[in-house]
């Protein structure tokens, strides 16, 4: 049986080397995993290209309208628990800009 100082002689001691390179490739993983993490963030928030949320609001607790851009065209939906429903298809080359306020107070003069 080997005594402990004949163990201790025969145990490889690692290398600088070999742990500097285990060192820079731990360094690489997590800055791939950094970049695919942050593409993987920049890409959910892009959304899709043909809808966008132009404004909303709350109007209640589970109620509000939202103005949405689709396909180039303006719609007013409203929003609540029992669902969505389409409250206005909006001129795509309507007077107002894209401010909630403004496409409301078209909403309002149009269906007067």
């Amino acid at each position: 049986m080997p005594t402990a100082v004949e163990t201790l002689a025969n145990v490889e001691v690692p290398s600088l080397w070999g742990a500097a390179l285990r060192l820079v490739l731990a360094v690489l993983l997590l800055a791939a995993a950094a970049g695919a993490w942050l593409w993987w963030q920049r890409r959910l928030k892009t959304g899709s290209r043909h809808l966008e949320i132009l404004d909303r609001a709350m109007l209640g607790r589970g109620v509000g309208v939202a103005l949405l851009s689709v396909d180039g065209r303006r719609l007013l939906i409203g929003v609540s628990t029992e669902g969505v429903r389409l409250l206005r298809d909006l001129e795509a080359g309507g007077k107002s800009g894209h401010r909630f306020s403004d496409v409301l107070a078209e909403t309002r003069e149009g269906g007067r």
